[in-house]
C-alpha cells in the first residue's frame, strides 16, 4: 500500500494489522490510535504525534520517525530495524521485546522508556544511560515474525 495521508487526524482510530507500508503520514496526529501488528515499514512519519499508541508487534523496518513523538506508546515485539529515529522522542514508551537494532538515534529521549531482556539496542547504545529502565516483562513478548 502506499496512502497519502500528510497532515491526517486519526486519534483514538483503529489501524490493527493495517498495511501502511510506504505511507506518508507526515505530521499525522494518531494519538491512541490502535496500531497492533500494523504494516508501517518504509512509512514516513515524521513529527507525527504518536503518543500512547498501542503498536505491539508492529513492523516498521526502515521507517521515517524523526522528530515523532511516541512517548507512552506500546511498541512491545515492534520490529524497527533500520528506523530513522533523530530528535524522537519515546519517554514512558514500552519496549519489551522490541528490536531497535540499527536505528538512527541522534537526539533521541528514551526517559524512563521501559525495555526487558528480549529487547534488542542499537550497537554502542547503553540503555541506561539515555534513561530507559529495565523492567521485567509480566507476560511474554511475541516479536513480529
Amino acid at each position: 500500500m502506499c496512502a497519502s495521508l500528510p497532515r491526517c487526524r486519526a486519534a483514538l482510530s483503529s489501524f490493527i494489522e493495517a498495511d501502511l507500508s510506504l505511507a506518508n503520514l507526515r505530521f499525522g496526529q494518531f494519538f491512541r490510535a490502535d496500531m497492533i501488528r500494523a504494516f508501517l515499514s518504509l512509512a514516513d512519519l515524521t513529527e507525527a504525534d504518536l503518543t500512547e499508541v498501542d503498536l505491539y508487534g508492529a513492523l516498521m523496518t526502515g521507517v521515517n520517525l524523526t522528530g515523532a513523538r511516541l512517548d507512552g506508546a506500546r511498541l512491545d515485539g515492534a520490529c524497527l530495524k533500520g528506523a530513522r529515529l533523530k530528535g524522537a522522542s519515546l519517554r514512558h514508551a514500552s519496549l519489551a521485546g522490541a528490536d531497535l537494532r540499527n536505528v538512527s538515534h541522534d537526539g533521541i529521549s528514551f526517559h524512563g522508556a521501559r525495555y526487558d531482556d528480549q529487547t534488542r539496542w542499537p550497537a554502542f547504545l547503553s540503555p541506561g544511560a539515555v534513561g530507559a529502565v529495565h523492567a521485567a516483562s509480566p507476560t511474554p513478548v511475541t516479536p513480529f515474525s
